[in-house]
């Protein structure tokens, strides 16, 4: 990896982590946060290739775990920020199946976070009053976000060239 994109990476991996802590003070953004993290490290996989995506999915994911006061964000980036590196795959897909995928993909991982979050910390207030209500809603709510998030790594992805010929031809070093 050349030092350009070395220092680029470490730079929005940073971003990444000061986006997540912004996200977890404030109780209604803990959710987009992650979404905001997974689009700010895309140039990453982009330039780096999927194996920088990983190192940075890692790297971020750890820092969050270990520095936002609240969890609930940094798991919810841990289990939903890998996607990019998956995503050249599921993109391959027709339209449909690649729909159904995304849908598959986000319901399997919500119910497994929320699943775990609940069991170690128990059920909120909200929650004990009519859980199946809620249950339903979180995953329709998530399943529809995790699309228009696939459909804007698409774009995101697609756009990125451009972008970072306007970029380096004009930087300074």
């Amino acid at each position: 990896m050349k030092t350009r994109e070395l220092a680029l990476g470490g730079m929005l991996c940073a971003l990444a982590v000061v986006i997540l802590l912004l996200g977890s003070i404030f109780e209604i953004t803990v959710l987009c946060g992650p979404l905001l993290a997974i689009l700010i490290l895309l140039p990453v996989r982009e330039t780096g290739g999927n194996r920088a995506g990983w190192s940075a999915w890692a790297v971020v994911s750890l820092l969050s775990l270990l520095l936002l006061p609240n969890r609930e964000s940094g798991l919810v980036y841990l289990c939903f920020g890998w996607y990019p590196m998956v995503q050249r795959t599921v993109a391959k897909l027709p339209r449909l199946l690649r729909t159904l995928c995304c849908v598959g993909i986000c319901t399997g991982v919500i119910l497994l976070l929320y699943g775990v979050i609940f069991r170690l910390m128990g059920l909120p207030g909200d929650w004990q009053q009519d859980p199946k209500w809620l249950t339903v809603s979180l995953v329709l709510m998530a399943n529809v976000t995790f699309v228009l998030l696939d459909r804007a790594v698409e774009i995101w992805a697609r756009r990125w060239p451009m972008l970072r010929e306007k970029l380096w031809k004009n930087a300074p070093f």
